[in-house]
């Protein structure tokens, strides 16, 4: 009954993916201040800062300071 797992590559791409996942997520709960989207709406994205204001609340809740 005493399996020991060995990550091979097969199993470790899917944890990196979901660990790459985590991370722009707390990027994006954190510290974005519209550099996510300014691909796609340049300067402007600075000024709406639409996801800083999607996520102001869960920003307080989960500790990050952001004004």
């Amino acid at each position: 009954m005493n399996q020991v797992f060995f990550p091979t590559r097969t199993t470790l791409w899917p944890l990196a993916g979901l660990g790459l996942l985590a991370v722009l997520g707390l990027f994006a709960l954190g510290l974005d201040q519209g550099q996510l989207l300014s691909p796609w709406l340049g300067q402007a994205s600075y000024k709406l800062n639409l996801l800083h204001e999607l996520v102001h609340d869960a920003r307080h809740a989960a500790g990050f300071p952001c004004h």
